[in-house]
């Protein structure tokens, strides 16, 4: 599915001031949560701005769209909140077929590392 923002500006992420300056762009690809058993790839064309404050520390920023995008992400966050509910859920080898199993085929090898310590955490183990 291929996407793009249409509001005029977005807002500096370090100083709040609205912007309207395009700087360039680029195509974010934003993994979604399976519909349908079918894996669901977002292609997000989504623009830089300059930032015109004088203090600010940032020069340009990325666009984020809420609800779908956060910075340097490549999951929405449906699909972010599904395979965490899984890793609770069922944890390991059996939650990480499980979520093959709903449509998230790129859940390897990292998928202990990135979720065990926080199972850990919250388990109290």
């Amino acid at each position: 599915m291929a996407t793009r923002t249409s509001a005029a500006g977005a807002a500096c992420p370090a100083c709040g001031s609205c912007s309207g300056r395009v700087h360039s762009g680029h195509e974010r690809r934003i993994t979604d949560a399976a519909v349908g058993g079918r894996r669901v790839v977002v292609r997000l064309r989504v623009r830089r701005f300059r930032c015109d404050a004088p203090t600010c520390s940032r020069t340009t920023f990325v666009e984020q769209v809420a609800g779908l995008t956060c910075p340097y992400g490549r999951r929405s966050a449906r699909l972010h909140s599904v395979l965490t509910a899984v890793a609770l859920t069922l944890a390991g080898r059996v939650g990480r077929g499980g979520a093959r199993r709903g449509g998230c085929q790129r859940c390897g090898a990292r998928w202990r590392a990135r979720w065990g310590a926080r199972w850990r955490e919250w388990c109290g183990a």
